[in-house]
């Protein structure tokens, strides 16, 4: 039997059923018919962690290797670490005309060279220290995945890749991003922010 104000596209409660981790039917089968109260999970950058998140950063100034070389910073998403980074930042800066730089990911069980970051936390109530691998290079390029953005940049340039929401850039486990130079024997500054909380069993399929 149909119902009253029939929801009949499925997205949308598959959405709820996922996020919620709830069984059973659709829990939401059919549009409300009186005006009714609702709750916005999201507030401001400062209720992230109530909700379980944790907001991390990391930048580096990078001078290259030697010549022939170029500048990579690599974060990677550990195989079973059963977390999800979202990464809202990402941007190259650099001092000296011309340079490019690459945003690119994929799956990735290799970091380049490690660097620990202590306490690269944004708020003081989350977990000091994130779940990721950070590393960084100066050797000669090692590519990851596929390119997902190129910049040219001019001298005493800041380039964001990421401008609104819709570019955000999740990494699941076994996945990592990486911002690499394209220009070789030039220094270069990378930043990358993110945010990551755990996976719940109902996101794993």
């Amino acid at each position: 039997m149909a119902r009253f104000n029939e929801i009949l596209v499925g997205r949308y409660n598959r959405f709820l059923q996922k996020f919620l981790s709830i069984k059973g039917g659709p829990p939401s089968p059919q549009l409300a018919s009186e005006i009714m109260a609702t709750w916005a999970m999201f507030h401001g950058a400062e209720n992230r962690y109530l909700e379980g998140w944790d907001e991390f950063a990391a930048s580096f100034s990078l001078a290259t290797g030697g010549v022939g070389n170029v500048d990579s910073l690599r974060v990677r998403n550990p195989v079973g670490s059963n977390v999800i980074a979202v990464f809202f930042k990402a941007s190259a800066a650099t001092s000296t005309p011309p340079d490019t730089a690459i945003l690119e990911s994929g799956p990735s069980l290799a970091d380049l060279i490690p660097n620990a970051l202590a306490n690269n936390r944004f708020d003081a109530r989350s977990r000091p220290q994130t779940s990721m691998n950070i590393s960084t290079t100066g050797a000669p390029a090692t590519a990851l995945g596929s390119i997902k953005a190129l910049a040219t940049m001019g001298a005493n340039f800041t380039y964001d890749f990421i401008v609104h929401e819709n570019q955000e850039i999740p990494i699941l486990p076994g996945d990592a991003i990486q911002l690499r130079q394209g220009t070789t024997n030039q220094p270069i500054i990378f930043t990358l922010q993110w945010r990551e909380r755990f996976l719940e069993d109902s996101e794993r399929t």
